[in-house]
């Protein structure tokens, strides 16, 4: 995360399920207010 700018996006692409609740949760613990999370999996 600390190589992105502010404010910073992530892109993920996993399978619906536990695991996109799981990868959005610890990628959101690195990230701050203003910062985008895009669950593009399964679209």
């Amino acid at each position: 995360m600390e190589k992105l700018s502010k404010p910073r996006a992530a892109w993920v692409m996993v399978p619906a399920g536990d695991i996109t609740g799981q990868t959005i949760g610890e990628l959101a613990s690195h990230m701050e207010p203003g910062d985008v999370i895009i669950d593009g999996g399964n679209s």
